[in-house]
């Protein structure tokens, strides 16, 4: 391994680390933000990749569906988990020594870097003492990268805005100051404006602004606050301008070969001491760290859109073409090649759904679908959890849909294989989508609820399983059939672990369908199971909730019911 450099009294050289070790430290992370790695590991939009994953960590890719609008609010964001987890110090050796970096410096620089802009993006919705524990960390270290340096800055420009706000005074003049600078800038549009409404139609035209050489400040507001993680290249050391008022604005405009400008006079005194600051956008980044603002997850969509197929390469489309015939000519007993399988790996989120359609998986022999499952279960850190979604609702989604027997057990195995690999992304892909079948959620016949209940069995945590039933309890138009009770049943045999806010929301769904199965005696069992597992949980309003549901019984296990409930309250 690779070990840092020093260059200085506490300065050290961030490390190269092998592949291989990154997984070690992943798993050293709270284990609801393991899986945000798997896109900023990417190369293709991992900020926005990121962005998803976030947004379906705390709602689901079922969030946006029309059954599922009113759901219960999303679980908070455990910023400090993470960020803690990022800072935490890790040993290494430089020079046969042994010295302690913060963990992030000991990932690869493409995770480093959109990992922090990642973060930098969020920052408003960080905890203060978070983004200053990340910058305190990393100060005295060397970041040989530019772009990481940047967002580094660009966090620590927020920190200081938001302590410059609080000190008092500072804050109103910077208000002052942006008020100004926004009527200048308005004025000018405005007169931009007249120029554009009085010339004759004809060709377009395109404004320039010829910045002055002396109009290349940073930050025209004096601060007390530490800079660091200062540029080494002077394309990133400029990243802002401030625009004096010119004399003049060159309006060209181009109608075939002939030019015509315009000059607009500012309508500003020459000496106004006022200056519009405007933050130009950083040069391209070589790894395309787009950071952008997810707000819904897309519903899935049965249909192929036109041209889809347009938009995968060449190259792309034969490794595909080639993954196709292997699954249609799949023969028991063999295994398909890690390779043949990186192609999905390394597709695009925005082309999973293409890339599916051309390797036709809804008429992939099940073996072959379990042959293919079991290969991405060794790229579990690297897919997205949209992706895997995708995936998994392409590979089982039509084939569980058309069940009428029981499930065939190539084709349960190779649902297992996935959901030990990718537990979320198969609840919301095929286990739910399963369940609602074509009308609500809970309308599924008994081959889809059977095929779901093996899979909660073989192959579900008790986190996971926790997970699908939440899921469920949130939808509020859930039909409860006796498919339904089987299925809570069989995760309550599991021995499954409930918090108290899932606790009663399951006690309050009971509660809520209870007055249509008073008479069945599979719901009684359920509700007696609920009570003997959870019994030193149940907290005063659930024990009332099901105190009403005994007395409306009128199975033979009202009774038992209500001896159970007895001994609670005694």
């Amino acid at each position: 391994m690779n070990s840092p450099t020093v260059v200085g009294p506490g300065v050290l050289v961030v490390p190269n680390i092998w592949i291989m070790e990154v997984r070690d430290y992943i798993m050293k992370f709270p284990p609801r933000w393991r899986g945000v790695f798997a896109p900023l590991s990417k190369n293709h939009q991992p900020i926005a990749g990121a962005d998803s994953w976030l947004l379906e960590s705390r709602e689901g890719t079922l969030a946006c569906h029309s059954y599922n609008r009113s759901s219960s609010h999303s679980d908070p964001v455990d910023w400090k988990g993470f960020v803690d987890s990022l800072c935490e110090k890790e040993p290494t050796e430089v020079e046969g020594q042994l010295v302690f970096l913060p963990r992030i410096l000991l990932f690869p620089v493409n995770i480093q870097r959109n990992t922090i802009a990642f973060l930098s993006q969020r920052s408003s919705e960080i905890p203060m003492p978070c983004l200053e524990k990340l910058l305190d960390s990393l100060r005295n270290c060397a970041i040989p990268d530019e772009w990481t340096k940047h967002h580094l800055r660009t966090m620590q420009d927020f920190v200081c805005r938001k302590q410059c706000q609080s000190a008092g005074p500072a804050g109103n003049c910077l208000s002052r100051l942006t008020r100004s600078s926004r009527g200048i800038f308005e004025s000018v549009c405005r007169q931009v404006g007249d120029t554009d409404r009085s010339r004759e139609e004809g060709g377009g035209f395109m404004l320039q602004f010829d910045w002055p050489p002396e109009a290349s400040s940073s930050n025209q507001i004096p601060c007390q606050h530490s800079r660091c993680f200062v540029a080494e290249t002077e394309s990133l050391d400029t990243l802002k301008r401030a625009f004096v008022h010119p004399e003049s604005i060159a309006l060209s405009s181009k109608e075939g070969e002939s030019k015509t400008e315009w000059k607009i006079s500012t309508a500003v005194h020459s000496d106004s001491p006022e200056i519009i600051e405007i933050e130009d956008s950083p040069p391209s980044s070589p790894m395309e760290v787009e950071i952008v603002s997810v707000q819904n997850v897309p519903e899935k969509s049965s249909e192929k859109s036109p041209g889809a197929h347009e938009t995968i390469d060449a190259v792309t489309m034969d490794k595909l073409t080639s993954l196709k015939a292997v699954l249609a000519n799949y023969t028991s007993g063999k295994s398909i090649s890690p390779e043949s399988v990186k192609v999905l790996i390394e597709c695009p989120m925005d082309q999973m759904e293409a890339a599916c359609d051309i390797l036709d998986l809804d008429s992939a022999p099940a073996a072959g679908l379990a042959a293919l499952a079991q290969q991405l279960a060794g790229f579990s850190l690297e897919l997205s959890h949209s992706s895997a979604a995708i995936l998994a609702r392409k590979c089982f989604g039509q084939q569980i849909q058309d069940l009428t027997q029981t499930a065939p057990r190539s084709l349960l195995t190779a649902v297992v294989s996935l959901a030990k690999a990718f537990p979320k992304p198969t609840i919301e892909g095929v286990l739910l989508p399963a369940l609602a079948r074509e009308g609500p959620l809970g309308t599924a016949g008994p081959h889809q609820c059977d095929l779901v209940v093996k899979v909660l069995k073989e192959a579900l945590t008790n986190e996971s399983q926790v997970y699908l039933l939440s899921k469920l309890l949130s939808v509020q138009t859930l039909h409860w059939s006796d498919e339904m009770t089987g299925l809570f049943q069989a995760a309550l045999a599991c021995k499954l672990e409930l918090d108290n806010h899932t606790l009663e929301t399951f006690v309050a769904a009971l509660e809520h369908h209870g007055h249509w199965q008073r008479s069945c005696a599979k719901f009684a069992k359920l509700l007696l199971a609920v009570v003997n597992r959870f019994s030193k949980q149940i907290s005063g309003a659930s024990l009332a909730a099901l105190q009403r549901l005994a007395d409306a019984n009128q199975t033979f296990l009202k009774k038992a019911l209500l001896t159970a409930i007895k001994r609670v309250k005694g």
